[in-house]
């Protein structure tokens, strides 16, 4: 099994893949690409070939399983447009 972890951060996005107990790759990616254009990242995060994506609750969010988001919409995070 592998799975990618992402730490977003001020300076980077630290991504690491992990397969048997193992740190198989770890990727840094200035924040400021990513600002750019998130493509960056998400291309990154494909091209890892993994089985499981796991990132960061932060600010005090319940971590929370993909298949029980029902409406991501409804989310306890809400940005002004």
């Amino acid at each position: 099994m592998r799975v990618l972890g992402v730490d977003p951060g001020t300076k980077t996005f630290d991504i690491a893949v992990i397969e048997d107990g193992e740190v198989k790759i770890e990727k840094s990616i200035p924040t400021e690409e990513i600002a750019k254009d998130p493509n960056v990242l998400i291309n990154a995060m494909e091209s890892f070939d993994v089985d499981y994506v796991v990132g960061p609750s932060g600010y005090g969010v319940p971590p929370t399983m993909g298949s029980d988001v029902i409406d991501p919409s409804d989310s306890p995070l809400r940005f002004s447009s």
